[in-house]
């Protein structure tokens, strides 16, 4: 029958009960689906678990190497796979097997480049936080220029694996933050043709422990090496320079803003440096269509950050903090 989906696993000290459920959601008795986790140098306790799941059901193959974070290890998981079709899966996170296994028919009936599925936001415990569906129907076409200004992590849709084969195409590994929009967003470019159906197929884990949620000022910045590799690695740019421009203005203006705004000495050279590079690469961003339509959407606060009125909106989620104390106006 053939290899229909390569999924691969990068593994680097996941807790056990976790890596547990992430391995255990595979339908691997489906002889379309192989699977690669990809030991990226973890502790021997995490490398010994692995090993014992392995003997448990061998379905999966395991290359072990040294570490060279999470993107060296998804193309070391690449360069062994044989799927039609990829999907990455962070070791924390989990799938819906049946949702999997529909979609693999979906993919041998309309072979687009990249499919996005729904996503599913719970807690460690698996309770359910919000959730994401990409479209209404089954399976829809959409449009590049709209998906790329709403994704982000490369776990959020299964990529043709001969999209890797281009020479122009890498897997960013400078940066630790931004490192999935980065190799992302080249791919998106070279795709002819990208869909999405509404069944939820990953369970996405948050929690306090990850490197979004401890991110020191030189970690912040590495946003803007994310953003030098994008500019480096687009070829037809141009095509999409107002998407483009407004995932800049998001992701190293609105959330490289708050990832610094803590540290009141420190922050401020930082935010220097994240709106310098705005006026170098992106000068007139303020008139991005899809900045303005944003701004009406998300109101005052959105603006005050992504302008670096940082105390004005400081000094406004303080009002409205003690406001909402007295009871006269909600905290938004």
């Amino acid at each position: 029958m053939g290899i229909t989906l390569t999924i691969i696993i990068p593994v680097f000290n996941t807790p056990k009960d976790l890596l547990e459920r992430c391995i255990r959601s595979i339908p691997f008795q489906d002889e379309r689906i192989e699977v690669i986790v990809v030991d990226d140098g973890s502790c021997e306790e995490t490398a010994k678990h692995l090993r014992m799941l392995q003997c448990e059901d061998a379905s999966f193959r395991l290359h072990t190497q040294t570490n060279a974070g999470q993107n060296a290890a998804r193309e070391s998981g690449l360069k062994l796979s044989h799927g039609v079709y990829v999907l990455f899966l962070d070791s924390d996170d989990y799938l819906d097997s049946e949702a999997i296994l529909y979609i693999i028919d979906l993919l041998a009936q309309n072979h687009p480049d990249i499919l996005a599925y729904g996503i599913q936001y719970v807690d460690r415990a698996g309770r359910p936080i919000t959730g994401k569906r990409r479209c209404e129907e089954r399976y829809i076409p959409i449009e590049t220029k709209h998906y790329l200004i709403e994704t982000s992590a490369l776990w959020g849709q299964i990529i043709s694996r001969s999209l890797f084969f281009d020479p122009s195409i890498e897997f960013c590994k400078t940066c630790r933050v931004g490192e999935d929009l980065a190799t992302l967003i080249p791919l998106l470019l070279k795709a002819d043709t990208i869909a999405a159906t509404n069944l939820n197929a990953y369970y996405y884990v948050q929690h306090n422990n990850s490197i979004t949620h401890s991110q020191g000022e030189a970690l912040s910045l590495d946003i803007l090496l994310a953003f030098d590799f994008i500019l480096e690695h687009i070829e037809n740019g141009e095509t999409y320079t107002q998407e483009i421009e407004w995932l800049a203005i998001l992701h190293i203006l609105y959330y490289g803003t708050f990832r610094v705004m803590g540290d009141q000495s420190a922050g401020i050279a930082a935010r220097r440096q994240l709106s310098n590079f705005m006026r170098q690469h992106f000068p007139a961003w303020r008139q991005n269509p899809i900045f303005l339509m944003n701004v009406q959407r998300r109101g005052l606060p959105f603006w005050l950050v992504v302008t670096g009125q940082w105390r004005f909106y400081s000094l406004l989620k303080l009002l409205k903090s003690k406001l909402s104390k007295l009871k006269l106006f909600p905290v938004a």
